[in-house]
């Protein structure tokens, strides 16, 4: 499985999580912050990879690469770049995916709650280039292939939540229609 580099979505959050993860690690001590476990349990990287947001997930995995020795001298946006042009090994993939096919048949998705998520992706999407459709149908793609991808460190409980909202991006996809900047149902 390869995420292809010259998607404009891609490209697009790779950026947004670098220059997240730039200013997170510029401030004295930031890439000590980070990793500080909180009251919660979580340090802020595991907390990001506990999100279902593409973006979150793209901002955890920039921190870690951000705080390695690896690639140092090149702008973080690259590193992210060049991290996931390499394939993820594909063994690692479908461990991924029977772990979570394996619950599905148990347990079934989570669909109502990742139609919440999708919904709050949506809001926050700018009509202008790409029609809104189009977005829908490019984050379909994108979390078709990273629920299932080891580099990004997400919990199978947070995988199960990205592989519901490949459905609920298509299905947003397929009722909504953009007309003068706004977003209509279409029945």
């Amino acid at each position: 499985m390869e995420i292809k580099p010259p998607d404009a979505l891609f490209a697009r959050l790779l950026r947004s999580a670098s220059l997240r993860a730039n200013e997170l690690l510029s401030v004295p001590g930031g890439a000590a912050r980070v990793r500080v476990i909180a009251d919660d349990g979580y340090n802020d990287i595991e907390r990001l990879a506990l999100s279902p947001f593409a973006d979150d997930q793209l901002v955890a995995v920039a921190l870690r690469l951000g705080d390695t020795c690896r690639g140092a001298g090149q702008p973080l946006v690259a590193r992210m770049a060049q991290y996931f042009h390499i394939p993820a090994p594909s063994i690692e993939v479908e461990a991924l995916r029977r772990s979570i096919w394996s619950e599905q048949e148990r347990a079934g998705l989570p669909l109502d709650e990742a139609r919440r998520e999708v919904a709050i992706v949506e809001s926050r999407m700018i009509d202008g280039e790409r029609s809104r459709r189009s977005e829908l149908r490019a984050y379909a793609a994108l979390y078709s292939d990273l629920w299932c991808d080891p580099r990004t460190g997400a919990p199978l409980s947070t995988r199960r939540m990205m592989l519901a909202m490949v459905t609920g991006f298509a299905e947003r996809s397929n009722t909504s229609s953009v007309s003068s900047g706004r977003l209509e149902i279409v029945s």
